[in-house]
């Protein structure tokens, strides 16, 4: 007698709807990221995926249970749309992790006493209660005001060339001048294509000058940690390139040559 398998119709819906979810995910972050949408059709896009990819993961398992005792097909099909449904809920649930690690906030600075100023008409958005700085600090300890020992108007182009370096979007530019800082705001676009912007004040002090610098989420209400780890990141690449400007540039006082006695 012959025993025909059948194969697992939980499984195979499985991959059928991972195989939905995961392209359409990635497609309406290529089109946020671009510009093509915005960010609240993004969110009712990536709800709706979400929702269909936790489907596939759900309908993954059981049929795994199912087949593990009915001895059928579907196997290859079920662990598909797991791996599919998987790929799509990860950022979920990182973002979850950073949710629970890093305080809430949406725009943070070295300086909250300064008012750095922000040009995107986003950026009047009411913030969030936020934590306060010390709880920022002591999550983001190198986000701290920075002082060199060089003039505003060289450590005014190492910022600059930093942020072009980083590939952020200058949107606006306010030069030294005697009695002003000088600020250069930029626009980033995230991975998953929101939008943030960043403000970085350049003046002249007694020993050289100070930079201060804050950034804000334009759109979402906490932050996860990015805007701190973006601060830390900045300045600490902003500490390396000084330290190469100096090594490089500045000359070290050499000893006058001795002179020869004719006799």
């Amino acid at each position: 007698m012959r025993i025909v398998l059948k194969t697992s119709k939980l499984a195979s819906w499985s991959r059928r709807l991972g195989s939905i979810a995961f392209p359409v995910l990635a497609f309406s972050v290529f089109m946020h990221r671009s510009g093509s949408i915005d960010s609240e059709t993004f969110h009712l896009i990536v709800f709706l995926g979400l929702a269909t990819a936790s489907l596939a993961i759900i309908f993954a398992l059981i049929s795994f249970i199912i087949l593990w005792f009915s001895g059928d097909k579907g196997w290859g099909r079920g662990i598909t749309g797991l791996i599919l449904g998987g790929l799509c809920v990860a950022p979920l649930l990182f973002s979850l992790v950073q949710f629970q690690k890093y305080p809430i906030a949406r725009d943070v600075s070295t300086d909250p006493e300064t008012q750095i100023e922000l040009l995107s008409p986003l950026a009047s958005i009411t913030n969030v209660e936020q934590a306060n700085q010390q709880e920022l600090i002591r999550a983001f300890p190198n986000m701290v005001v920075r002082y060199y020992p060089l003039s505003a108007e060289i450590s005014y182009d190492l910022v600059k060339g930093q942020i072009i370096q980083n590939g952020w979007e200058i949107i606006g530019e306010r030069p030294i001048t005697e009695n002003n800082a000088g600020q250069i705001n930029a626009i980033i676009t995230t991975l998953f294509g929101w939008r943030d912007e960043v403000a970085v004040q350049i003046e002249e002090n007694a020993q050289g000058s100070t930079i201060k610098m804050r950034s804000a989420s334009l759109i979402a209400d906490s932050d996860l940690g990015s805007n701190g780890k973006r601060i830390e990141r900045f300045l600490l690449d902003m500490d390396n390139a000084i330290t190469k400007y100096i090594r490089d540039n500045l000359e070290l006082e050499q000893p006058s040559s001795a002179i020869s006695d004719p006799h």
